[in-house]
């Protein structure tokens, strides 16, 4: 990031978008690689909540499928889905149109249901062509 330096809104969101794909895949990384903490006296250790605290293969799956996306569809669909950005501004950053950028997040919401089909349950609706 020093050594870089975006011209515009849109190249910071890709390079900022690059940067949090690297962290959070080298977090799934290092969590995998973690050993399990042993001699745990059941009674006096509570139950966890919940064991969805690390990152499954599956989604590491979805994060590399996102990664994978063509750059438009990427940069929609990481400003809209991920940062919660409006469509409009999303347009604004992105320079185009809000229908463009409509078309671009369903392109990639298209090519992610695609490659990962095989996670979708049948109660999921499926994403409209």
């Amino acid at each position: 990031m020093r050594e870089v330096h975006p011209r515009n809104v849109r190249q910071f969101f890709a390079l900022a978008s690059q940067h949090m794909r690297w962290e959070l895949n080298d977090l799934a990384r290092r969590l995998d690689e973690q050993l399990a903490a042993v001699d745990l006296r059941e009674g006096l250790v509570p139950a966890p909540a919940s064991s969805a605290s690390r990152l499954t293969p599956d989604g590491r799956r979805m994060l590399q499928a996102i990664g994978e996306l063509p750059a438009e569809e990427r940069e929609a669909f990481e400003l809209v889905r991920v940062r919660w950005m409006s469509q409009v501004a999303a347009a604004q950053v992105l320079g185009v149109s809000v229908v463009t950028v409509k078309r671009r997040l369903n392109r990639g919401l298209r090519l992610l249901t695609e490659r990962l089909a095989d996670l979708r349950s049948d109660e999921m609706p499926s994403v409209p062509s």
